[in-house]
């Protein structure tokens, strides 16, 4: 990903210093965020269809959580990075997060390797997607040969020296 490459990011925050400060910090680290924030469930699901790079969470709003977003996310099956970014959770926390599909998880005072995880979170799920496209022409290339061996009405057979 270039640096200078424009990122939708959404930023699930309910403070505006603090959705500040994560566009500053991405500014710094040298990307180009286009900032959708949201602080709820509803304008969550709204910025969706926007089809953001990345996805910047507070660990807990007023109305909602980034539980509550991997959650949506995963009823949706959207593959659309999830770094929380929160001031303390503790660390069973982060790995439950982790675990039910967070891509990184961010103290807001140490954000020094804000645009490093976002970068590799969107690195991340571009391999993802090379990988299933692959997968996806293997497959189909194989029904092709699979179906013209079946349409050929003579037996024979193939080797390979």
């Amino acid at each position: 990903m270039s640096l200078s490459t424009p990122i939708t990011v959404l930023i699930l925050e309910d403070l505006a210093e603090d959705r500040e400060l994560l566009l500053h910090e991405l500014r710094r680290q040298g990307l180009d965020p286009r900032p959708l924030p949201v602080t709820g469930e509803g304008d969550y699901r709204a910025a969706l269809e926007q089809h953001p790079e990345v996805i910047l969470a507070d660990y807990r709003l007023p109305a909602f959580s980034a539980e509550r977003a991997l959650e949506i996310l995963a009823e949706q099956e959207l593959d659309i990075p999830l770094i929380v970014v929160s001031g303390y959770i503790g660390e069973e926390k982060a790995v439950k997060l982790m675990r039910r599909g967070a891509a990184d998880y961010l103290l807001k005072d140490r954000l020094g390797r804000l645009g490093a995880a976002v970068t590799q979170a969107i690195d991340n799920r571009c391999l993802r997607r090379e990988r299933e496209l692959s997968t996806a022409a293997l497959r189909f290339g194989e029904e092709r040969f699979r179906l013209a061996l079946n349409q050929i009405p003579l037996p024979f057979a193939l080797y390979d020296e």
